[in-house]
């Protein structure tokens, strides 16, 4: 068996990486690809000797997503794959216990919880940069609870927007459609204006893609 390559990452990733200015040097540390469809990693480890993958963006409707089988024949082969933020997260929860390594705060929720695929779902642009056009249900949730936190939204309505948006095509989640439901539920219009500028702080997905490329935890598997 090849020896993993230790600071190449093939990194698999397109909306969640809109945003992310990355740093001088990582030319040399990443190989991106464009989000993972079914028979990408395959493909990947059948043509090159082991090395890392991370798996972050996938696609779940458009195309056929990125299989199980796929990423077991990666792991038997000796590469070893991470999952974070969207699909990558799923996949993880999935398969950590088969080896496949899970970093961050959406794939502790898939690990820990009965959490659809449809709440990292989202609609974006097909070719790169891959912009979002609608927003992920697992943002939106968190932005709900602080606003019942604050008290600027009832419980009860929260749980009404959030089940609204739930029934509908995830395309149609959009912040037009949030901030009508939210104004129909009697928040103010200078707080609801204040969202844009409040929701990155909600955005968990891209939150752990940047923190694990600012920690590059793949640096710290050993050669094999």
């Amino acid at each position: 068996m090849f020896p993993i390559q230790n600071k190449l990452l093939h990194i698999f990733v397109g909306p969640t990486l809109v945003g992310i200015t990355l740093k001088e040097g990582w030319d040399d540390q990443l190989i991106v690809h464009a989000p993972a469809r079914r028979g990408d990693v395959a493909r990947l480890v059948r043509d090159e000797p082991p090395g890392k993958i991370a798996l972050v963006d996938g696609t779940f409707h458009s195309y056929p997503a990125v299989g199980h089988a796929e990423i077991m024949l990666a792991l038997k082969r000796g590469w070893s794959i991470w999952g974070l933020s969207s699909m990558g997260a799923i996949r993880a929860a999935e398969m950590h216990t088969y080896g496949m390594r899970g970093f961050g705060q959406v794939f502790i929720s898939y690990r820990d919880h009965d959490l659809s695929d449809d709440e990292v779902t989202l609609l974006h642009q097909e070719e790169f940069p891959y912009i979002s056009l609608s927003q992920p249900l697992i943002h939106i949730r968190l932005l709900i609870h602080d606003l019942i936190h604050l008290k600027i939204l009832s419980p009860k309505s929260g749980e009404e927007i959030i089940m609204r948006l739930k029934k509908m095509w995830f395309g149609e989640r959009t912040m037009t459609n949030l901030r009508e439901y939210l104004a129909e539920a009697g928040v103010k219009e200078e707080q609801i204006a204040d969202i844009n500028h409040m929701f990155s702080r909600f955005e968990i997905k891209t939150h752990d893609l940047i923190d694990f490329l600012s920690l590059k935890p793949w640096l710290s598997i050993a050669s094999s």
